[in-house]
This record gives C-alpha cells, sequence and structure tokens, in this order.
C-alpha cells in the first residue's frame, strides 16, 4: 500500500511531519509506504492521496489530475476543520463539488454526545457511533472540531453526529476509487486517534476499505 501525503503548509502543527500527526505517521509506516508528494504528477504513485487542511487552491490541472485519479481506483481524502480556518473548506469544495459534496464553515456541537476536557465538557469535541462506511471493526469514534457537511447527488454520508448532522461524505466511483471529505483533520491527530475507536477507522480509510 502506497500513501501520498499532500502537504500544503510551510510551517504549523497540521503537517504528517510535524509533532502532532507523529502517530499516525507511524500507523501509516505499518500499513505500507509513505511519500510527501512535492508536485502533482507524484500523486498517481499512491493508493490513497491524503490532502490534510489543505489551504493553497487548486490549480484546474491539479482538479483534473484528481479526476483522472478517481476514476483510476485511487482513493483520495480531504480532512478540513471548522468555521472555514485559513479558507481550508472553500479550498476543499473547489475539488468535492463536483461529486456532490460540500463543507459548510459553521461547528457540529452536541451537549450529550462530547468528552470532557480539564474537567469540562467540551461541546465541539463530539462523538458518535453513526459511521456508515469504513466502519469494520469501528463502534464509535471522536469528530472534534468538524465543519458540518452537505451532500448531494450521488455521494453518501460517512459519518453522522448522534443527531444526525453529516461529518463527513463519501463518493465511491465504479473503478473502486473514490473522494472523502471530513469536516475535521483533528480525529487523526496525537490526541484523538487513541480515542475510541479512531485509530482502526483511520486503518480502514487508509487501506481503502469502502
Amino acid at each position: 500500500m502506497k500513501i501520498i501525503i499532500v502537504e500544503s503548509r510551510d510551517k504549523g502543527t497540521f503537517q504528517f511531519s510535524g509533532y502532532y500527526y507523529s502517530d499516525l505517521l507511524n500507523l501509516i509506516n505499518k500499513i505500507g509506504k509513505h511519500y510527501i508528494a512535492n508536485s502533482y504528477h507524484d500523486w498517481e504513485k499512491g493508493n490513497v492521496i491524503i490532502f490534510n487542511y489543505p489551504e493553497n487552491p487548486f490549480k484546474e490541472s491539479e482538479i483534473e489530475k484528481i479526476d483522472e485519479l478517481v476514476k483510476n481506483g485511487k482513493l483520495i481524502i480531504f480532512t478540513g476543520y471548522y468555521g472555514n480556518e485559513d479558507n481550508v473548506c472553500d479550498v476543499i469544495n473547489d475539488v468535492t463539488k463536483e461529486y456532490g459534496i460540500k463543507l459548510l464553515e459553521s461547528c457540529i456541537e452536541d451537549k450529550e454526545n462530547c468528552i470532557e476536557f480539564k474537567g469540562n465538557k467540551n461541546e465541539k469535541m463530539v462523538y458518535t457511533s453513526k459511521v456508515y462506511h469504513f466502519n469494520e471493526g469501528v463502534k464509535k469514534v471522536l469528530l472534534g472540531y468538524c465543519a458540518p457537511v452537505e451532500i448531494k447527488s450521488s455521494a453518501k454520508p460517512l459519518v453522522e453526529s448522534e443527531k444526525g448532522e453529516i461529518m463527513a461524505g463519501c463518493y465511491k466511483d465504479s473503478s473502486g476509487g473514490g473522494i472523502i471529505a471530513i469536516g475535521t483533520c483533528t480525529f487523526w491527530d496525537n490526541f484523538s486517534i487513541d480515542e475510541f475507536d479512531n485509530k482502526i477507522f483511520a486503518r480502514n480509510l487508509l487501506t481503502n476499505k469502502f
């Protein structure tokens, strides 16, 4: 399994090479090999291509490349963040809207199904049992600071909150490839990846168990 990581930040906490994703990077290296893409010509080398918190707008040639990869059986994963911080939702939507998936700018909150942080409930740190795909061995996941996701046409909900708000959407192509857009990039950071079944969910995504 070859996993391509596309980083658009020169510095910052959302880089896979940084501290916050070291546990995920270890998981990726147990599954197969990872490669940091230097250009969009490198993307086709992977079975799974990850855009974690992409800030830089996609060029038309890059969007066309992603469409080609999906049709060739590749799984493309986008992870965003609530509030459209750094315009990350807009950047993702430029690609995913053609597949019926759109990240919205607000934040999913749940007073009942959330974890405590420093003794207080954090309504933005939402957990849920409603995982509809990539769910082998998954009973519950934590998706904190998650932007809501709107789906249309042939796209489907991937994860919903217990209250029914869509937290991640997916599109499956007849080739076996597909597009995934998750409203948060924090679900597989070092804080969250060991919560509930997040690591199993991450593994299922990374091995394309659609």
